[in-house]
Parts: structure tokens; C-alpha cells; sequence
């Protein structure tokens, strides 16, 4: 069956909040582990203000520590099985301001995917038209998967299916809809697919 399938990019397809650990330590003389991360807030996390924060990311996409920002484990091989008979959107809410950037990590680490790229309104950045779930639903998207419990609500509606990537900021989270169900790895999404074949 040929779905078309939305990937959120980062802490879906790449392992940002590792890297941003890296970089934050080595700036800002934190000991931070992805683990720290209780909430999506960074302001909260680092202690500092929502304009700090949003200085402190714009930095960091143009870090060493950015550039090098690698897959998420498994991310690289269940893109090729999905890619299969399917078509992927990536949708990202990261700034368009950082394009290039995005494209560079894309390009190095999912070539097949620079196409595939759209970027959504952020309330933190404040940039962009549209949000994730109004995208799924100009593309036709049928399934979804998130890392950020307020886009999950903001896609649910619109899409069959939402697949949460579990992370430390979203364990508090408790879906409001039956078509959010929460995975641990790459290899659940895959085998999640198989079964709905």
C-alpha cells in the first residue's frame, strides 16, 4: 500500500538534542545529557531567557557541533525501506532562515530527501506561513512522525496516524486521540508498518 508519510527532522531524522548538549557544555560550561531535557523549553532547561535561548540556537546552527549532527540511530536504514513505495515529506518548524544548513545535514545524511523538505510556522521563531498540520493536509499525509507533543496535537487531526518519537520531553505527555501512539526506535516504526501493510 503507498502512503505518503511526514517526518518531522530533528530528534526524528537527526539527533539534535545530543548535539546541542555538545555544543551548550562546550560554550556555556553546562553538563547537560539529552536526558536533562524534561521539556521542549529550552529556556527552561538552560535557565535563561526565551531571547538568550533563541541567540544561544541561532549560534549553535552555525556551530562545528551543528554541522556535524548525525542520524538518529537506525534513522538512514528505515528511510530506505520507507522510501520504497512511498512518498516522504519532511516537515520541519525550524526556521527557514536556516535552510542551507538543514539542506547541508539533508544532503549529507538523506540525499534523497533535499526535495522533500517544508518548513512550518514555529510560535518560538515566529517564522513561516503555515503549521506542520496544515501542511499534512495540503499534501495528503496520512502518517506522522513527532517528537513534540504540541505539533503531534496540532497533526492528530488531520492525518490517520501519529507515531510519537519517545524522548525525554514528551514522557509526560498523554495523547488526547487514538491515532497517537508512542514509539521507541526506528526499528518499532518499521515494524509498526509491516503490521499495517
Amino acid at each position: 500500500m503507498t502512503r505518503v508519510i511526514g517526518l518531522d527532522f530533528d530528534d526524528v531524522l537527526v539527533d539534535l538534542c545530543s548535539w546541542l548538549c555538545l555544543f551548550h557544555n562546550a560554550r556555556y560550561g553546562t553538563a547537560l545529557t539529552k536526558e536533562d531535557h524534561f521539556t521542549y523549553r529550552l529556556s527552561d532547561v538552560w535557565g535563561c531567557t526565551d531571547e538568550e535561548t533563541r541567540r544561544r540556537i541561532r549560534e549553535f546552527y552555525g556551530s562545528p557541533e551543528h554541522a556535524a549532527t548525525a542520524p538518529m540511530l537506525g534513522a538512514v536504514e528505515a528511510v530506505r525501506v520507507l522510501e520504497r513505495g512511498n512518498t516522504i515529506a519532511v516537515i520541519t518548524a525550524r526556521p527557514e532562515s536556516v535552510r542551507s544548513e538543514t539542506f547541508a545535514l539533508l544532503a549529507r545524511h538523506f540525499p534523497s530527501l533535499v526535495q522533500s523538505i517544508h518548513f512550518a510556522r514555529h510560535h518560538f521563531h515566529k517564522e513561516g506561513n503555515e503549521t506542520k498540520g496544515e501542511i499534512c493536509r495540503r499534501l495528503g499525509v496520512q502518517m506522522f512522525v513527532e517528537d513534540l507533543p504540541f505539533h503531534v496535537e496540532d497533526i492528530a487531526p488531520v492525518v490517520g496516524q501519529v507515531l510519537l518519537f519517545d524522548a525525554p520531553w514528551n514522557r509526560g505527555y498523554a495523547p488526547s486521540r487514538p491515532n497517537i501512539r508512542r514509539v521507541r526506535s526506528w526499528g518499532e516504526i518499521l515494524a509498526f508498518l509491516a503490521e499495517t501493510e
